[in-house]
This record gives C-alpha cells, sequence and structure tokens, in this order.
C-alpha cells in the first residue's frame, strides 16, 4: 500500500544528488533551455528540479497501486544510495566500498540510466507491443495451466488483458532491469575510484544527464559520474584506464567532463553559481546520448559489449 498522499513530483534527478551543488542558501542554479537557444537560470532548491508530474504513475490501475513504482522502488533505492554517495562525498579519494554499498550504488547507476522522461516514452509503448509477442516456451508453458474457460492460446491471452495488467507488467519488467543481480554484479567486479580535483582545477557541472559512459565490456569501458563540484566518481574496467585518467591534467579532465555533461543535457544544467552562463550556452544539449532503452528496444544494448 502507498501512502494516502503520494508525492506528485517523481525525481529522475533525485534530489539527494542534486544537494552537492547547493550554495550557502541551500539552493542550485538551474540552466535550462526550454523553446529556444536562449538559456534561463532559477535558483532553486534541489527538490524544485528534475522532476516530472506522476512520471512513474502506472495507467489505468487503481490509486493504492499506481504509485508503486515510485513508493516502493525508487525511494528505497534513493534512501540507500544517498547513503553511499554522502560516503563518498565525506571521504573522497579514500573511499571504500564493501559488497552491500557497491551493490547498491551499482543499481542506482543503472536507475540514473533509464529513469529520464524518455526512457519511460521509449519503454512503455515499446513494452506494449511487444507484449503479444510469444515464445514457443511461453505458449507450451500457458496450455499447461490453461482453464476450459480461458482463450485458446498464450497469445490470445496476453493481447486481451487490460492496460492496467500490462502497467504492472511493464513495472515488473522494467524495475527488473534496474535490480538485474548480473549487471550489477559485473560493474561492481570493476575497478571503482573516487577523483579529488584541486583548488586550481574548474569545478565540475551536473546536468539530467549526469553520467558519461562506454561499453562496460570493452578494455577501455569505463563509466564517469560528478559527485560534487570537486569529486568524479569512476568505474573502469582495467587499472591502467583508471591510471590514465589520474595522469590527466586535472584542469584538462574538468574541462572535458563539463563540454561532455552538459553537452548530453536534455534539459538542465546545474551549478552552484551562475557564473558560466556563456560556457552552458555554447554547449548546452550539443552531444545528446543515446539512451540505454532505445539501445534494448532495437534488438540490444551496448552496456556490456567489447
Amino acid at each position: 500500500m502507498t501512502p494516502p498522499n503520494p508525492p506528485q513530483k517523481h525525481h529522475y534527478v533525485p534530489a539527494f544528488y542534486l544537494k552537492g551543488w547547493t550554495d550557502e542558501l541551500g539552493k542550485i542554479h538551474e540552466f535550462t533551455q526550454p523553446r529556444s537557444s536562449l538559456i534561463y537560470v532559477r535558483h532553486v532548491k534541489p527538490e524544485a528540479t528534475g522532476h516530472l508530474h506522476r512520471l512513474y504513475t502506472l495507467e489505468d490501475t487503481p490509486e493504492e497501486l499506481a504509485q508503486v513504482m515510485e513508493e516502493k522502488f525508487f525511494k528505497p533505492l534513493d534512501t540507500m544510495a544517498s547513503e553511499t554517495l554522502s560516503w563518498m562525498r565525506r571521504h573522497g579519494r579514500r573511499s571504500g566500498w564493501d559488497s552491500s554499498a557497491r551493490q547498491v550504488w551499482s543499481h542506482f547507476l543503472l536507475s540514473m540510466l533509464v529513469r529520464a522522461p524518455e526512457d519511460i516514452d521509449i519503454f512503455r509503448p515499446n513494452f506494449r507491443e511487444e507484449f503479444g509477442n510469444v515464445t514457443a516456451s511461453e505458449e507450451e508453458a500457458y496450455q499447461h495451466v490453461r482453464d476450459k474457460d480461458d482463450p485458446l492460446t498464450y497469445e490470445e491471452y496476453a493481447r486481451s488483458r487490460s492496460t492496467g495488467f500490462k502497467e504492472r507488467s511493464m513495472f515488473r519488467v522494467y524495475t527488473g532491469l534496474i535490480a538485474n543481480e548480473s549487471l550489477a554484479k559485473k560493474m561492481s567486479d570493476m575497478h571503482w575510484r573516487v577523483f579529488d580535483l584541486p583548488s586550481h582545477a574548474p569545478t565540475l557541472l551536473s546536468s539530467d544527464r549526469p553520467i558519461i559512459w562506454t561499453p562496460l565490456g570493452s578494455s577501455q569501458g569505463h563509466l564517469a559520474l560528478p559527485l560534487s563540484p570537486r569529486q568524479l566518481f569512476v568505474i573502469a574496467r582495467t587499472t591502467e584506464l583508471i591510471q590514465r585518467i589520474e595522469d590527466v591534467n586535472a584542469s584538462q579532465l574538468a574541462k572535458e567532463i563539463n563540454r561532455q555533461i552538459v553537452g548530453a543535457a536534455a534539459r538542465y544544467v546545474y551549478d552552484v553559481d551562475a557564473s558560466r552562463k556563456e560556457f552552458i550556452q555554447k554547449h548546452f544539449g550539443t552531444r545528446p546520448q543515446i539512451r540505454l532503452l532505445a539501445q534494448i528496444a532495437a534488438g540490444g544494448s551496448l552496456f556490456f559489449s567489447s
């Protein structure tokens, strides 16, 4: 059961993550480019951005179940991930992770790759279209349990289901991707590092697409996420790649990370102040990400390919 008044703002950029960019007033600077090439800036609380009304609400479903994805899945995951993030922000390069922390953080990273509004827009219609495409094994299993009043085939049964039934099935598949233990273990088994940027380097920006990644199965596979203006979290396939990042000039590294983070932004970029508006204006949305769910919908994923 969900609370009697569940939140209607569903955050795809969690507020606990954005708090790393707050100023002395507890606010962040949000840069957006809504309808033109002009950049608009707002000074807001982290809770006031990076959300969409009822983004994860299940359609044609009783209200006590409609909010289950937000209340029973994302909220507990974000709560656990916030503890790991606080640890990394406190300890920086000296951060150590036990198996539980690695597991939680890996699942959170997976969630950040598939929880944006366009991800839901990709997944929902694709799932409904594929829902009635039945495999031979599924048909065989159905015939073993079919009652005499049920449709003759599993395909007929699947296609006759209500929108609410399909939505609940979608929830199980979608959350199963984020909760996938095999993917999380592969990420956990890689090399993790928090890089602390020196004071002479530019500070890091963030955005609504804050993760930079290349296929993790390749020798150069890595994933990077700014944790705060002066901390960068990296997962890498090899220790050699970690060392190569270590050897990069800190100012050059920060500038390149910022170009990629701002370039990938779909709607929002975040900073502690408004001083880099010109830089954000220049690079906003110039490197759009190919979303992980779009790759899966197209028949595969490059996430762990070699």
